[in-house]
């Protein structure tokens, strides 16, 4: 699981909302229902005081683990509540510490489905599964509007089609002149940053960084400009050009100085409306605006001779 946040980090628990340690009151989870940076949402006194609920309910120590691993998508295991089941108080703290190791990596209550686990007698095998993976994709059809499938196809989750939506958006504001090949491009690139951001959310690396990959070279072929890209082509104007040039390499530089040098006529303003006036002041001198002062005949040497 991804363990990029502060150590310090503070959670407030979905059931008594207190502010706890995330990583001290917290149990871990592989679940991808949650993004709580690998953590549950509920703090472990109140996971455990729901286990003891469970507990009275069944009268079974095994029953209660079956039960809330059930209700949080939890992997259970009878291999691991046999080293724990003869714990007294911590049975529940014990066998979530032993469920966070490495080798239950990705597993959640699915997994247990598919080995045929039986909880209260009753037996939750892959066909009652692939019966309610179809009532879920039925619900999140009906809850995602006919134009997202029609645009993006069947099967993916309300939170699917907005984050491909959301950079659709992107990527077409960076590109509003995409041609018809671009377009697809566009497309595959959503639907690939959609399975990246689902690898990140569940701590799956090797998937995540297959998904960069793969955009990146999507991206590529696909000849796709970012929004400071296509912001710099709609303003290729020769003054806006020339001072984007300057941020980087001083004009002095390019072998035409005279074309590039002083663009904006403001070095000249400077020297015409700052300089010569203070220099007349300071030192006597009567220099002239070499733009707004006009001669007269006498100093032109225009005018006509005296008989």
């Amino acid at each position: 699981m991804q363990e990029d946040f502060d150590v310090n980090e503070i959670a407030t628990c979905c059931k008594c909302h207190e502010q706890l340690s995330l990583r001290k009151e917290f149990y871990r989870t592989y679940s991808p229902l949650y993004t709580n940076n690998g953590y549950m949402p509920i703090c472990k006194s109140c996971f455990n005081r729901i286990a003891d609920d469970y507990l009275v309910k069944y009268g079974s120590k095994q029953e209660a683990t079956k039960r809330i691993c059930m209700a949080f998508d939890l992997y259970y295991s009878d291999d691991i509540f046999s080293k724990v089941e003869e714990e007294e108080d911590a049975w529940v703290g014990k066998y979530m510490k032993r469920l966070s190791m490495s080798q239950y990596r990705k597993k959640t209550f699915d997994t247990s489905l598919d080995e045929g686990v039986k909880v209260a007698g009753v037996l939750y095998n892959k066909k009652a599964r692939s019966l309610r993976d179809k009532i879920l994709t039925e619900e999140a059809m009906n809850q995602a509007s006919a134009e997202d499938i029609r645009k993006w196809g069947y099967g993916f989750k309300p939170e699917d089609y907005a984050e491909m939506n959301r950079h659709y958006a992107l990527l077409k504001a960076a590109n509003p002149r995409a041609d018809g090949n671009q377009e697809n491009y566009i497309m595959d690139c959503c639907r690939i940053k959609m399975h990246q951001l689902k690898a990140s959310r569940e701590g799956d690396m090797d998937v995540f960084q297959k998904m960069t990959e793969l955009y990146t070279k999507n991206y590529k072929n696909g000849n796709l400009k970012s929004a400071g890209d296509s912001a710099i082509a709609e303003d290729f104007v020769y003054g806006v050009t020339v001072e984007q040039i300057e941020q980087y390499t001083p004009a002095e530089y390019y072998k035409g100085k005279e074309l590039y040098r002083d663009f904006d006529n403001i070095g000249d303003y400077f020297m015409r409306m700052v300089v010569r006036p203070l220099k007349n002041i300071l030192l006597g001198t009567k220099e002239k605006d070499s733009e707004y002062y006009v001669k007269d005949e006498e100093e032109s040497g225009g005018g006509d001779d005296d008989e």
